[in-house]
């Protein structure tokens, strides 16, 4: 699963992995200068905290969040790389992953649908 997050001068793609970890790639764009770190694809980032593989990926506003067949859905910070907060409680992989303004939305292969409610940014 792969999202892109645009910064305030960055543009970021993370793609999840079947370990469980998320990468962060550079896009470019915003920089009047190179560097090694601005390179078009070069991982500058690793999100570590699932225990099993990304599912799907989703970006809302400033916050992405990471659904995996360990049963969790993740909500990080794209710019420090922090884990905000962890959903819990489905007994099946999680699938999907939405979210509005006040709500997170899964659901599970367990045939569940749960609605959680949203950590908002700081």
């Amino acid at each position: 699963s792969t999202v892109e997050v645009e910064g305030e001068d960055t543009r970021r793609l993370f793609v999840g992995l079947a370990d469980g970890t998320i990468k962060g790639l550079t896009m470019g764009g915003g920089h009047d200068h190179c560097s090694d770190a601005d390179r078009t694809g070069e991982v500058v980032q690793t999100l570590n905290g699932h225990l099993d593989s990304i599912t799907k990926l989703i970006a809302k506003g400033k916050d992405v969040f990471s659904a995996s067949q360990d049963r969790t859905v993740k909500l990080w910070d794209p710019q420090t790389g922090k884990c905000r907060k962890t959903y819990s409680g489905h007994q099946g992989w999680v699938v999907d992953v939405t979210a509005d303004v006040d709500h997170v939305y899964t659901a599970s292969a367990d045939k569940t649908v749960k609605q959680w409610s949203r950590v908002k940014a700081a």
